[in-house]
């Protein structure tokens, strides 16, 4: 799988606009708003890949660096190596020179402007809103607490792993394995929190999602072993699907 790069270290006419106006009120970035994506995993559910790409396109035509790699499981057994995976992607954001890093599950389905529009928050730890159920008429997501849609930028105890944007530099405190001792997104923030680090959900954005987020210790034996089954049997018979969606 290629990486998407830019090969001069001359910035671009946004990159030097947003340089400029960010002089005031923090310390610039080389390369400002460029973003390290790591994809964990590379067995994409239909139609990802593509929605994943376009963003990559959509953000560098934008006039921001942006390159993405895929964390790929060598364990073959879902979920065990998952946390080295995330820890991988965090590694090689911190050696990429990025200011961003977005990891991403192989089910998302973001819109090209989703990445732009999180970065445009400038926060450490930022994530679009996927949506659950509905209360009362109203669209609610994943995380806790439970926000509603439409209700701007609000703070989190945690978010869905499913996307999230971190600026590199939140791993200068907790090291480039910050998934070393964490199995669940509330470990994860809780961690982070300690740090002085916490999640923001922005509810103006939506990431749909091509299966709902998947809740191990939710299943009973049964369904447990059935679902880790047939996972299994497509890590190790099925090629990662790339393919672009027919309209």
């Amino acid at each position: 799988m290629p990486s998407y790069f830019r090969i001069t270290g001359e910035m671009s006419e946004a990159e030097q606009e947003l340089f400029n106006d960010q002089q005031e009120y923090s310390y610039p970035h080389s390369s400002p708003n460029s973003v390290f994506i790591g994809a964990i995993g590379n067995m994409w559910k239909p139609g990802a890949w593509q929605c994943v790409v376009d963003m990559i396109a959509h953000t560098r035509m934008s006039g921001f660096n942006c390159m993405m790699d895929e964390i790929g499981n060598t364990t073959m057994i879902p979920w065990v190596g998952l946390s080295d995976m995330r820890n991988e992607a965090v590694a090689r954001a911190c050696r990429s020179g990025c200011e961003y890093a977005l990891l991403i599950e192989n089910d998302a389905l973001p819109e090209p402007d989703m990445l732009i529009k999180l970065m445009s928050e400038e926060m450490p730890i930022v994530a679009p809103i996927i949506f659950d159920k509905e209360i009362n008429g109203a669209k609610v997501g994943i995380g806790l607490p439970q926000r509603i849609a439409d209700n701007g930028i609000q703070p989190m105890r945690w978010v869905p792993l499913t996307a999230v944007l971190f600026k590199v530099n939140v791993f200068n405190a907790t090291g480039p394995m910050p998934f070393a001792s964490t199995t669940l997104e509330s470990q994860l923030f809780q961690l982070l929190w300690h740090y002085g680090h916490r999640a923001w959900m922005q509810t103006d954005v939506e990431l749909k999602v091509a299966s709902q987020p998947q809740r191990m210790f939710t299943k009973d034996w049964k369904s447990l072993w059935e679902w880790l089954e047939r996972t299994y049997d497509r890590m190790r018979n099925d090629e990662p699907d790339r393919s672009y969606k027919s309209e």
